[in-house]
């Protein structure tokens, strides 16, 4: 939860608030952390219903780590576990949740 967390707001998705995160967390399928040097530094997790339907959600990378394959490492993991719970007939849909905020921003005013 901590880590998510700093994350979240590392990235400049604002602020959240501790009770729903952790709501939210504990219903999510799955999840991962990245670690450097002990510490997190990138994050996603799954949620949907385990077994036709898949949201890839939070993808993020602390901003000094982007652009090192942190980010590109967990959405390439992250469809891992979709493929090993997917309905026995095969059939998934996956979807990513991506915010409408841009990674970074250009500094212009």
């Amino acid at each position: 939860m901590s880590e998510h967390r700093f994350l979240w707001e590392s990235v400049g998705w604002g602020t959240v608030d501790s009770d729903m995160a952790s709501h939210s967390l504990a219903h999510s399928l799955y999840a991962m952390v990245a670690v450097s040097g002990g510490a997190a530094v990138g994050m996603g997790r799954i949620v949907g219903d385990d077994s036709m339907y898949f949201y890839i959600q939070d993808v993020a990378v602390l901003p000094e780590h982007q652009r090192s394959g942190i980010g590109k490492l967990i959405a390439e993991r992250l469809p891992d576990y979709i493929r090993w719970q997917q309905h026995p007939n095969g059939i998934a849909l996956a979807g990513l949740f991506a915010s409408a905020e841009p990674a970074e921003r250009s500094g212009s005013s």
